[in-house]
């Protein structure tokens, strides 16, 4: 088998790997427990893993019609954090947009306020989203778990 064909295989088992892992972080959720070196216990319920995004992003608060600026943190299919840059004032339920662009891919999805972490940091849950819109969140889910990866790999032990 010659060199590229190799190469060929070995990003087509990349590709399987990754899409494989999409679907089981859609699978339901199981609770998983995580112990902080303080002796703190957290349990995650959540049906997907989340993935590290540094991108500025605005929030839209649809009744009110404000906007507000800052960057999302981390990114799931099913929803995202964003930290504001000025203080966070409503609560959970309320409806917003999101929007942001990664790599030169605009996005803009509504959600909900699921949890208010501090004045700063909200998670938003994704609600309806368009089967073209889910399957562009999955694309930019796909290519942050491989780079995720890659990053392991190249990590020093």
């Amino acid at each position: 088998m010659d060199e590229a064909q190799r190469k060929a295989d070995a990003d087509d088992l990349v590709k399987a790997d990754a899409v494989e892992s999409l679907r089981s972080d859609c699978a339901p959720a199981s609770v998983e427990q995580k112990t902080f070196a303080d002796g703190r216990v957290r349990r995650d319920r959540r049906r997907a893993l989340r993935y590290e995004v540094d991108d500025s992003a605005s929030i839209l608060l649809v009744r009110v019609g404000a906007i507000l600026r800052g960057r999302i943190l981390d990114l799931s299919v099913g929803g995202c954090r964003i930290r504001t840059n000025d203080r966070f004032s409503v609560g959970i339920y309320t409806f917003v947009e999101i929007e942001f662009i990664h790599e030169g891919m605009p996005f803009r999805l509504a959600g909900v306020i699921q949890a208010v972490h501090d004045r700063n940091i909200v998670g938003i849950r994704f609600l309806d989203v368009s089967e073209r819109k889910r399957r562009q969140l999955e694309e930019l889910i796909q290519d942050l778990h491989e780079i995720a990866g890659l990053r392991a790999i190249e990590a020093p032990s």
